[in-house]
């Protein structure tokens, strides 16, 4: 685990104590007048360059697939499983996030204090540590610069599946969820929160669903439906389906159509087998 650089760890120490979960960012630094600048044109530029960073994305990953095609239908010997795994890293060396994520840097930098530049941020924070940018750096000059904006839900998003320093991510998440001015930001961080807190601290897990199913029941979750649903079905998961647990009850059909509950089996050991085509 890196250390925190400075900046953070100044964040992180600024002012009273901010509780467990909670970054406190410093006063937005002002930034050239948006009235200097042509918006439109430097919004043009970044999906400029998203766009250049996708094909060279899709490039990569045929060169990825290129590799494993001759694996499809067979396992790969010991020594053609050694030459695979030596012209993966290889490839991964190669990994376009390295190169473009010092360009989404300095296109934020240019558009500082402006929407692209949040948005460039993102991007420098979704390719984590596989890009050469500081991407903690980058965590705080969206909190410094960008709180007030809704583009930070997006931040809060991508923090709950990151690899980054957990302090880092519950620190930010508790930050957008007690800071920011909207509510699809409040909302993304605490159900980001609950995911990251799941294995360490069910209790405080369970609170932070039941507080998203009562204050944000209906707002759009993006994806899964509002954020009070996708909370009442993490609820069930960690109250219902957890090991040593009861399994619900539920009724199927067998291969003849012969109707089936998992009641019917009870005190017997019981595999299921879930599958499907994706």
């Amino acid at each position: 685990m890196h250390p925190l650089p400075s900046l953070l760890l100044a964040l992180i120490a600024s002012g009273p104590a901010a509780g467990p979960f909670e970054v406190r960012a410093p006063s937005p630094s002002p930034g050239p007048a948006l009235a200097t600048r042509d918006e439109a044109a430097l919004q043009a530029e970044l999906d400029a360059l998203q766009s250049e960073f996708e094909a060279a994305q899709e490039a990569f990953y045929a060169k990825l697939r290129e590799l494993y095609a001759p694996f499809g239908e067979r396992e790969p010997s010991p020594s053609e499983a050694a030459e695979l795994e030596r012209k993966v890293q290889e490839l991964y060396a190669q990994d376009p996030s390295k190169s473009f994520a010092p360009r989404f840097a300095a296109l934020a930098g240019k558009a500082k204090g402006s929407v692209v530049a949040a948005r460039a941020w993102l991007r420098v924070v979704s390719f984590g540590r596989g890009g050469d940018v500081d991407v903690e750096a980058a965590i705080a000059t969206l909190l410094a610069e960008h709180l007030e904006r809704t583009e930070l839900a997006e931040l809060a998003s991508m923090l709950a599946y990151s690899q980054l320093p957990p302090a880092l991510v519950q620190g930010t998440l508790g930050t957008l969820r007690t800071k920011s001015p909207h509510d699809k930001v409040k909302a993304a961080a605490t159900l980001s929160l609950a995911m990251t807190l799941q294995l360490e601290d069910v209790a405080k897990a369970k609170e932070l669903y039941r507080e998203l199913i009562a204050k944000y029941p209906a707002l759009d979750a993006g994806w899964g439906g509002t954020f009070g649903e996708v909370a009442t079905r993490a609820l069930f998961e960690l109250e219902r389906l957890q090991v040593g647990m009861l399994a619900p009850d539920f009724e199927a059909s067998d291969e003849n159509g012969v109707k089936f509950k998992v009641s019917d089996y009870r005190g017997k050991v019981v595999v299921l087998d879930f599958w499907g085509f994706w």
